[in-house]
């Protein structure tokens, strides 16, 4: 009696069934038994270049450097930079002219008022970042000392408040820099509050009554004397902070007046 055939699954190669099951490892086992496919290669990733996992669709950002950037560059930071680098030079180019000290007090004043903005900015639109925290308080100094250093060279600003402001500013570079392992948070005490809002009140009036186009008033009495407590409070939120800064543990963080 002759073997039966039978017909091989469509798309499998045709193999003879002998009446028995052959055995395992005969030439008959291996002609009807299935190939195993072989898995796909995985693509070579290079060392340096991004995985898989990292590849972005075409025309889509790259969220990697979407956040990177969007971590200083936001509308607070920008504002910081625009109060610098734009109405500084603005306020002392007006102020250097008489006729212009109105026009002079108006820019002041949209300085002052920028410090306010971009710190409610940043606190309302969480855009508050490590850049934020240095760049706001160094336009804020910086540009209240070229103020005034400006206002002292036309007559406005006595010698001795610009000289209490600098060296009070310096004092506090050295020590900043001398224990930069004590990070300072961004909390700002009340001496330092106080002290900014007399200061910058206190400069524009002062500026204002310097305005050829208004009759004597008393705002010069009054701007001197809003400036003197804003000095004497720098004076003091300086040495309170650099005493905090200096106890500060290696481990802990300081408040920045």
């Amino acid at each position: 009696m002759s073997p039966t055939r039978t017909r091989a699954p469509s798309g499998s190669p045709s193999c003879r069934t002998p009446p028995r099951s052959p055995m395992r490892g005969s030439p008959a086992w291996r002609r009807c038994s299935p190939v195993p496919e072989r898995p796909d290669p995985e693509p070579e990733v290079r060392a340096g270049s991004p995985g898989p996992s990292a590849e972005v669709p075409a025309g889509d950002p790259d969220p990697r450097a979407t956040s990177a950037a969007g971590d200083w560059l936001n509308v607070p930071n920008a504002i910081s930079v625009v109060r610098l680098v734009v109405l500084v030079p603005v306020v002392i180019w007006l102020m250097s002219m008489p006729e212009h000290r109105i026009a002079a007090t108006i820019a002041l004043a949209v300085f002052g008022a920028t410090d306010w903005i971009d710190g409610f900015w940043a606190r309302r639109f969480g855009q508050v970042t490590r850049v934020g925290e240095i760049l706001d308080p160094v336009a804020d100094r910086l540009g209240i000392t070229l103020i005034c250093v400006a206002m002292t060279w036309f007559g406005i600003l006595p010698l001795w408040m610009l000289a209490v402001i600098v060296l009070t500013d310096v004092f506090l570079g050295i020590v900043g820099t001398v224990r930069l392992d004590a990070t300072a948070t961004s909390h700002v005490s009340w001496l330092g509050k106080g002290r900014t809002a007399l200061i910058m009140t206190g400069l524009p009036v002062l500026l204002l009554s310097t305005a050829s186009q208004l009759p004597d008033t008393p705002l010069h009495q009054v701007g001197t004397f809003l400036l003197s407590a804003g000095v004497v409070l720098h004076l003091a939120a300086g040495v309170d902070y650099a005493i905090r800064l200096i106890r500060t543990p290696r481990s802990r963080t300081a408040s920045r007046s």
